[in-house]
């Protein structure tokens, strides 16, 4: 998120950041530090009313911050327009936690997309083939690396999947199988004491025969 930030403003990071813009990195320490401060003053002071915010049912909490995002949202351009698509983004959001994935890199992706088409065109103005790409030896290794992260990262997604199912699996399979167990105990157990009640019964008619 910083380094998109750092290209949003025209800041390139690297060694020649210190040099050429010493006075935005003074001030970005400044700036923490101040953050880190003001932070620590205000949770000393408000951690007892902060508490007090989580004893807030969900769902009201929840529409006072949809309530104040779309205000937000409007008071920008008085756009109902902007409105609409800060829902339509909260909706794929929502999508996106209930599969399981991560927001962060479509953020980074919005950010420095505009980034990342720009050297695109300048490096298809250089080029007369697509395999041009691939004749410094560097480029080929950066794109084989990349290819290798991709794919490990899908397979290691695929495994956690299916390690995933196959525990709910069993735990299914063991609920099952525990259920028919106490089943099976709970019938043998209700057939005993019918025996034994049925057994007492018999006694205690033969014991008033011999009475009578």
């Amino acid at each position: 998120m910083m380094l998109s930030v750092f290209y949003v403003h025209n800041v390139v990071p690297g060694p020649a950041l210190f040099q050429n813009d010493m006075d935005f990195v003074v001030a970005l320490y400044l700036a923490l530090l101040i953050l880190n401060v003001l932070v620590l003053v205000f949770l000393l002071f408000a951690t007892r009313s902060l508490v007090q915010v989580v004893k807030i049912p969900n769902r009201f909490l929840g529409v006072c911050i949809l309530t104040l995002s779309f205000v937000g949202v409007y008071s920008l351009r008085n756009s109902a327009t902007d409105c609409l698509m800060a829902a339509g983004f909260g909706i794929f959001g929502f999508i996106l936690k209930r599969l399981s994935l991560p927001a962060v890199p479509i953020i980074l992706g919005m950010v420095l997309g505009g980034i990342m088409e720009g050297k695109l065109r300048a490096g298809m103005a250089r080029v007369k083939e697509p395999w041009d790409f691939f004749n410094p030896p560097i480029s080929f290794i950066i794109f084989t690396i990349i290819v290798l992260v991709l794919a490990t990262h899908i397979l290691r997604v695929w495994r956690d999947r299916k390690e995933l199912k196959e525990a709910e699996w069993q735990n299914k399979s063991s609920s099952t199988s525990f259920g028919k167990l106490m089943s099976r105990r709970k019938n043998s157990f209700l057939k005993d004491r019918g025996k034994e009640v049925r057994g007492r019964h018999s006694k205690l008619l033969r014991r008033l025969k011999g009475l009578f």
